[in-house]
């Protein structure tokens, strides 16, 4: 429309997509798009489903299923024609299990090992020529080192990464007064004003 210049951000696998996205379209990337963000990204989707199955995130792996088999149901009832083994999703006890039998069928994935693979954006990272800024937590609970790209963003000039040692899952809390706990947001409006300033 009239917009001068678009900035990409993404959350957690919202942060995948657009990492993925940006590598993907390499020098096809549109030249409005002045930079991409991803704030706690699962870049490894294989790496981040382990660590998801792990016992001390069972409690996170049983809400995020609970909320995906939610609307996995109402897709079955949205289209009745994919045949979803629903008894089977509904006993789901890890991504694994989602994935191979709800989200790689739907899809076109041969199983949830290639959707992981095909999905995932590390593969993607060293391709990246538009800006790009990527906040992990070393202490991110959700994902596995594999996700915390260190030798992408040397081979990358494009590709700032900044790690901190805690942060969790887009938690970076530095205060628990709302108006002072604005640390993660001023990362993002930082970069972005800065290439907004070089575009």
């Amino acid at each position: 429309y009239t917009y001068a210049a678009i900035s990409l951000v993404g959350f957690s696998m919202g942060g995948n997509i657009v990492l993925k996205y940006s590598g993907e379209q390499e020098n096809n990337m549109p030249k409005i798009i002045n930079c991409v963000i991803a704030v706690s990204p699962p870049c490894d989707l294989k790496g981040s489903s382990l660590e998801l199955s792990k016992k001390s995130n069972r409690i996170y792996m049983k809400r995020f299923l609970k909320t995906l088999v939610s609307k996995a149901f109402q897709k079955s009832k949205q289209f009745p024609n994919e045949n979803l083994q629903m008894e089977k999703i509904l006993d789901a006890k890890t991504f694994y299990d989602f994935d191979t039998l709800y989200t790689a069928p739907s899809f076109g994935f041969k199983s949830a090992e290639d959707y992981w693979k095909k999905a995932s954006s590390i593969s993607f990272l060293t391709k990246i020529k538009t800006p790009t800024y990527l906040l992990t937590a070393l202490n991110d609970p959700f994902l596995s080192k594999s996700c915390c790209p260190t030798n992408e963003a040397i081979i990358n000039e494009n590709l700032y990464l900044e790690a901190p040692k805690h942060g969790g899952h887009i938690g970076f809390i530095k205060s628990f007064v709302p108006s002072k706990n604005l640390w993660c947001e001023q990362k993002i409006t930082n970069f972005i004003q800065e290439n907004s300033l070089h575009s």
